[in-house]
């Protein structure tokens, strides 16, 4: 959170439906000072600070736990502080947070337990998944997607975000959004083609398939300095591929399709 947030996402879904940009808006006001309780009390509580500087990762945190002074008298007591030390910041149901969708850049600004129950619960029905990730400010500049028909990829699109406002706060890569799709060849990407072909064997055993889709998409974001780039990869899809801003490329890929299948031994079921 303290890094520029999270990204909460729904595991399915297309267009950026159920994709949230979710950042600290406003701390919790701190509480009054409450009396100082017997030794008895103090103890059932477990204290979670953040310790200054803290915020690269959780072994930056120092948890004082009060309970071990009397455990010997009453045996072992396990007690539960519902917060989250980000950086600086300590996070809890009630801190206000601002959710940006990625399907059209739509702003909600609630307290963080309101979000979860109202907004993230609908996307946990039905055995159904959140996926929590790293939030990269580099999404600005857009997320670069490599169409493919198998093991080959025939198409890269640049997507570029529009700005949500002055900020030049870019986020939802969606066309509806205001977004730009430039494609091109995947000669244009070897700095993005290439590393994946390297490592595709290795992606399809994570996943557990044996054989990639017919037609799918994988893809990634920019993370570094523009001296020293990655590319992350943030999403593989095979429901949404989408050629809208280029309807004449639905041609080509079924006929990338049609190869894939002939070459797998399947009998396409129509005439291209």
């Amino acid at each position: 959170m303290a890094v520029g947030g999270r990204v909460l996402k729904q595991n399915r879904g297309s267009k950026g439906e159920g994709v949230w940009w979710v950042q600290v808006y406003e701390e919790e006001p701190e509480k009054p000072e409450k009396p100082e309780k017997p030794a008895k009390d103090a103890a059932a509580d477990v204290v979670v600070e953040a310790v200054e500087g803290a915020g690269e990762s959780q072994s930056n945190t120092t948890v004082v736990d009060t309970t071990a002074a009397i455990q010997e008298k009453e045996g072992p007591k396990t007690t539960f502080d519902f917060s989250w030390p980000f950086g600086n910041r300590r996070v809890t149901d009630k801190t206000i947070i601002r959710a940006v969708e990625a399907s059209d850049n739509r702003e909600v600004v609630t307290t963080l337990g309101n979000f979860t129950q109202e907004t993230c619960s609908q996307y946990l029905r039905d055995d159904g998944e959140i996926i929590d990730m790293e939030y990269l400010p580099r999404i600005r500049e857009g997320e670069i997607r490599l169409i493919l028909a198998g093991r080959r990829v025939v198409y890269v699109v640049e997507k570029r975000p529009a700005q949500i406002d002055q900020t030049g706060e870019g986020f939802s890569a969606n066309l509806d959004a205001g977004a730009k799709h430039i494609w091109s060849g995947p000669e244009k990407w070897p700095q993005v083609v290439l590393p994946f072909y390297e490592h595709l064997d290795e992606m399809m055993q994570r996943m557990g398939a044996k054989n990639p889709p017919a037609l799918w998409t994988a893809d990634f974001i920019r993370r570094g300095t523009s001296d020293d780039t990655t590319f992350v990869l943030s999403e593989v899809n095979a429901n949404c591929v989408g050629f809208k801003a280029h309807p004449k490329m639905g041609r080509d890929l079924a006929a990338w399709v049609r190869h894939e299948l002939e070459r797998k031994n399947v009998k396409p079921r129509t005439q291209l």
